[in-house]
């Protein structure tokens, strides 16, 4: 009973490896990782943990979920976070003005980890162009320009060359979009009929007009049109997650084609080695994330509605869609040797 002690009170005993991981070696840290129905943000913490356990093999993942991301818990972590241990901001593309309440809880933690060892995953930055993208770029850069360890990723050049003119004091690196880790999905499927992964919400563009002349396109090729969602309305667990994203694997791979509005609609068509016709959205990052996948001859991105029936003619002409990864292997590796030369 004599001398100084600490307790630690409710320690886990439970199964729970993430709780567990606190209390031993080396960890990095995923802050506002995502526990919601977006299967495509959920791809994105899939690839990430692929990439850590490839590169860092000796470092537990300890994951901090967006709906428990708060200042007292980031300031709790930063009293028990060991010298060599990361804070991995979770990939995305919601910096900026496009999520606030999103980039709002990352910024917090951010400028609360300053003097930690950061990295930000691929992201994609979006300021509006009003007094109020104006103010949140400021403050950005305020935080960012304090910060002793950070590294930042961003997925494409358009956010790169952004960075560069507005915070060139920040290590700012070019990587592919986080899902891209992730091996092809490759079926033996009987393909058939068109399904559709497009947005209905502030990122839409798609005019009703536009649609209509789609739909009408459409049915002059395919019997079958079905309209689909890469969200599932309810919070995920680790394991459910993903069992989602193999269903949704499983269904673009038994599709014909598939027209999408949304980056991670192309990006898993291209990894299930399905055709496909990409629509831009308001935010640059599908424009931006194509280049990643535009080697591929059955992803093909228009930016004219009236170009569909070409492109649909272009990607269903390729046979046997194969799916490869021209640079990006060596871009992922390029991320990790600098993390590792900063965090040293």
């Amino acid at each position: 009973l004599r001398g100084d002690k600490m307790f630690i009170v409710a320690s886990p005993s439970y199964g729970n490896l993430g709780d567990q991981a606190l209390l031993r070696g080396d960890k990095m840290f995923i802050v506002a990782s995502p526990s919601y129905g977006n299967l495509g943000d959920q791809a994105l913490l899939r690839g990430e943990e692929i990439f850590i356990d490839e590169q860092f093999p000796n470092y537990h993942i300890v994951y901090i979920p967006l709906i428990r991301t708060s200042k007292r818990l980031i300031r709790g972590l930063r009293l028990i976070s060991k010298k060599r241990d990361i804070f991995a901001l979770q990939a995305g593309g919601n910096i900026g003005t496009l999520y606030p309440g999103i980039h709002q809880c990352q910024e917090d933690a951010i400028n609360l980890l300053r003097k930690k060892k950061l990295v930000i995953f691929p992201q994609t930055f979006y300021y509006s162009q009003d007094e109020i993208g104006k103010k949140a770029l400021a403050k950005t850069k305020k935080i960012y320009n304090k910060c002793k360890h950070l590294i930042v990723a961003v997925r494409e050049e358009k956010s790169y060359n952004f960075m560069k003119e507005e915070m060139p004091n920040v290590h700012v690196i070019l990587t592919p979009d986080m899902a891209l880790c992730i091996p092809v999905f490759r079926k033996n499927y009987k393909r058939s009929g068109v399904a559709l992964y497009l947005r209905n919400d502030g990122e839409r563009t798609l005019a009703n007009d536009d649609f209509t002349y789609m739909v009408k396109e459409l049915k002059k090729r395919f019997n079958k049109i079905d309209e689909r969602e890469t969200h599932v309305f309810h919070n995920l667990k680790k394991d459910e997650a993903k069992e989602e994203l193999n269903k949704l694997w499983e269904q673009m791979a038994a599709s014909e084609l598939i027209i999408t509005d949304r980056l991670h609609g192309m990006l898993f068509a291209a990894l299930t080695e399905t055709p496909c016709v990409v629509i831009p959205s308001k935010s640059h990052k599908i424009l931006g994330c194509y280049e990643w996948v535009k080697h591929l001859n059955y992803i093909k991105l228009i930016t004219n509605i009236k170009d569909l029936p070409s492109a649909i003619t272009q990607v269903l002409s390729i046979k046997k869609p194969r799916y490869y990864l021209k640079d990006g292997q060596a871009k992922f590796q390029a991320l990790a040797d600098e993390m590792k030369r900063e965090f040293k």
